[in-house]
């Protein structure tokens, strides 16, 4: 990322450069807008979720969304993650910024789900759900096997099940 420039981009997308310029005048406005979009993307599938019933069924939801790109991620990666991992190289030792913004407000919703559950350990079991996916997803990607990510949130729907049971006695 730290190497591409705007021409590269423009270049990449078959539009003339003028056109990328137009738009962002340096390549951190590109990223933030980059950055607003995926942001915005997952503001509203929280509040798509937020209509299912139950945290259970919200936690599924989310689940079945993710398992849903899973041709998508098998060939770009998760689109969440990879733009965090680039983002986090331009800052060297210290975490973007941008790419908390990406990630936190996923392990947050999650962490409320869990919450709502009762269950004590909700920022724990959000990080590990969350870590989950995003381990599954890099698999998926380096393999380029949508299967993978298949397997493995079924397993997530699983853990999700037995946690809300063990929770609900």
């Amino acid at each position: 990322m730290e190497r591409t420039s705007l021409a590269d981009v423009a270049e990449a997308a078959g539009v003339p450069v003028g056109n990328i310029y137009y738009y962002f005048k340096t390549k951190n406005d590109l990223v933030a807008a980059a950055v607003a979009a995926q942001s915005s993307e997952s503001t509203q599938l929280f509040q798509r979720l937020e209509r299912l019933g139950t945290p259970t069924e919200r936690l599924h939801g989310l689940l079945d969304v993710l398992t849903e790109v899973g041709g998508s991620v098998a060939e770009y990666g998760c689109p969440l993650g990879t733009l965090s991992a680039e983002l986090d190289k331009r800052n060297g030792t210290t975490a973007s910024p941008e790419s908390q913004q990406l990630l936190v407000p996923m392990i947050d919703w999650a962490e409320q789900q869990f919450a709502n559950l009762a269950c004590a350990d909700a920022r724990q079991q959000a990080i590990t759900l969350i870590a989950a996916y995003e381990g599954a997803a890099l698999l998926t990607h380096s393999l380029r096997d949508p299967d993978v990510l298949r397997s493995q949130m079924h397993q997530l729907h699983l853990r999700v099940d037995e946690l809300s049971a063990s929770l609900a006695h």
